[in-house]
């Protein structure tokens, strides 16, 4: 994966593209041969399912195949290591996937697997001082698994004090996506089913509306499916939850709010592309920054890279005017020199002046 993919793929994150980027971090994991580079591409995307998708599961697995690439290439050893320097970065980012991995855990004995890895590759990590040993005593108290997901999806954003809210909304609901798809495994319990799925709901909704704030709201140009499945990649697990329980207003209430902007989101597009510029006048972008430009005769709006419009017509007329003077001037060689000179000066006028007509026409006929 080459750096100038990777910064692709943020700036598409940035700018909540969602699914491009995602589709770029495939591609590259599914081309590079290293095994270095296809960990990257890997743990790049477990990040991207579970800080702006919410998909915990997916977030999961790409975490636990990153780690095994990077334990395949030797990072894991240190016997294998070939060169400190080079290994440093993908031993941070094995380092890390391992971390991830162990909040995406699903049990205690996978937990204490993943931390002994972890202790093993960086002892000095923080989560070894902080978080096992907290695991650890609610293991000894003999607390449900589950309950410490909770915490964990607690400790990343507050709902009710925004001073204490953290913000990290993909963080908290990847948790909740953990507990709901494996609720059975968790032996969750009703109470603790209602109290997911609503903050999952809560949370996904939150996460959209951010989004189509970055994406510049009712001016967004790009379709809503490169960050709708935020929302309906939820609906299987809410509805699970609403056939057993379908008297439960306040979730049936958050299911429908987050119908109503998939519905309001795609509806908006349809209508914009409806209402489209005909495809000739679409594919005027500019050279510079490749953003649309509305009159190919004016400067670019976004970048105000000059239009190279009357550059281009002039040298087509200029060539015009030879064109035409050239062919009468050797038309007329069995004719004097002094006739042939305004003869060839007057269809080289009216090449220029033909040719000028014909270049305006062609540029207002592409612009309209």
């Amino acid at each position: 994966m080459s750096m100038r993919e990777l910064s692709k793929a943020e700036a598409l994150v940035e700018r909540a593209r969602l699914t491009l980027a995602v589709r770029v971090w495939e591609e590259a994991q599914r081309l590079t041969e290293t095994p270095q580079r296809r960990g990257l591409a890997r743990y790049n995307l477990g990040v991207a399912y579970w800080t702006r998708f919410g998909d915990g599961v997916e977030a999961r697995r790409k975490f636990l195949a990153s780690a095994a690439e990077f334990k395949a290439f030797g990072y894991g050893n240190e016997r294998k290591l070939i060169s400190t320097l080079l290994a440093n970065p993908f031993r941070v980012l094995h380092a890390s996937a391992i971390e991830n991995a162990m909040l995406c855990a699903l049990s205690f004995d996978e937990f204490d697997q993943l931390a002994a890895q972890l202790r093993a590759l960086r002892p000095d990590m923080p989560i070894l001082a902080g978080l096992v040993p907290v695991v650890s005593e609610a293991r000894e108290n003999g607390q449900p698994w589950s309950h410490l997901l909770f915490r964990f999806a607690d400790s990343y954003y507050n709902r009710n004090d925004p001073k204490l809210d953290r913000g990290h909304y993909g963080e908290a609901k990847s948790t909740y996506h953990l507990l709901l798809a494996h609720r059975r495994e968790l032996r969750l319990a009703r109470d603790d089913w209602r109290m997911a799925t609503f903050e999952y709901c809560a949370l996904s909704l939150r996460m959209a509306t951010v989004c189509i704030k970055v994406r510049g709201g009712d001016a967004d140009p790009y379709p809503p499916e490169e960050f709708l499945p935020i929302l309906t990649d939820a609906f299987p697990l809410v509805d699970e939850y609403l056939a057993v329980h379908s008297g439960d207003k306040d979730v049936e209430k958050a299911r429908a709010d987050m119908q109503w902007i998939v519905t309001n989101a795609r509806g908006r597009w349809l209508e914009r592309t409806r209402s489209a510029p005909p495809a000739s006048r679409r594919r005027l972008r500019c050279k510079r920054c490749h953003q649309p430009i509305e009159d190919s005769r004016k400067a670019c709006a976004a970048c105000g890279n000059p239009s190279k419009v009357m550059k281009t017509g002039f040298i087509a007329a200029l060539g015009g005017a030879l064109l035409c003077g050239g062919t009468i001037y050797h038309w007329l060689a069995s004719v004097t020199s002094w006739f042939r000179i305004p003869a060839a000066a007057i269809a080289a006028f009216v090449g220029f002046g033909v040719t000028t007509l014909m270049f305006v026409f062609y540029v207002h006929w592409r612009d309209d």
